[in-house]
């Protein structure tokens, strides 16, 4: 007999303020809160067996904020977040999106951006899988791309480079969650899209 319970709540407020003709702001503040509960009872050949755990719940507060810059054909957002978390206390993460239009039908742009990521209650708490003593995710993002836009359809290719610290993922074999230290991804990534 397995059973679990969870709850997720969200709420957001948020503006956008046109400061002038080259530049407008949005700035907002949101609440995450989600609890989960999980009751499992076994009977086997290896006896019977019972865990569970009552209520356990976890919440985020955030700030954010981004100022969206226009000059002619060049566009900058710089955007900054702040978190407190329950479990893992208060950080930041960042962003920088310039783009650039060449012409009517091509787009040069760029990003680099960090990120935070808490494990989930899930995956901290659940009677098989969850360690509690997860680490949140960590990152640092670099995209650079050109997009092409048509009438009927539109093609951008994007090289990205990620570097991750404390990761999260499953282990298959232990079936459990689990940090990796660092991972570091590259690649090219080619996208096309088509209105019939």
């Amino acid at each position: 007999d397995n059973r679990y319970d969870g709850r997720t709540q969200f709420a957001e407020f948020f503006g956008n303020i046109r400061l002038n003709k080259f530049a407008s702001l949005l700035a907002g503040t949101d609440y995450r809160w989600g609890n989960m509960s999980q009751y499992y009872f076994s009977v086997s050949g290896f006896g019977p067996y019972l865990s569970q755990f009552n209520d356990t719940s976890m919440n985020q507060v955030s700030g954010y904020a981004s100022l969206f810059l226009h000059f002619l054909d060049l566009n900058i957002e710089l955007g900054g977040r702040l978190n407190s978390h329950s479990k893992y206390g208060g950080n930041s993460t960042f962003t920088i999106n310039p783009s650039y239009r060449i012409n009517a039908h091509f787009r040069a742009f760029g990003s680099v951006a960090s990120g935070f990521k808490a494990p989930t209650i899930y995956q901290l708490f659940d009677v098989f899988s969850g360690t509690p003593s997860l680490n949140p995710e960590r990152s640092i993002n670099y995209e650079l791309g050109i997009q092409h836009t048509g009438k009927k359809w539109s093609n951008r290719i994007v090289c990205f480079y990620r570097d991750i610290d404390n990761g999260l993922d499953f282990d298959y074999n232990s079936f459990v969650y689990f940090n990796f230290v660092k991972q570091k991804v590259h690649g090219v990534e080619y996208e096309f899209t088509a209105q019939p």
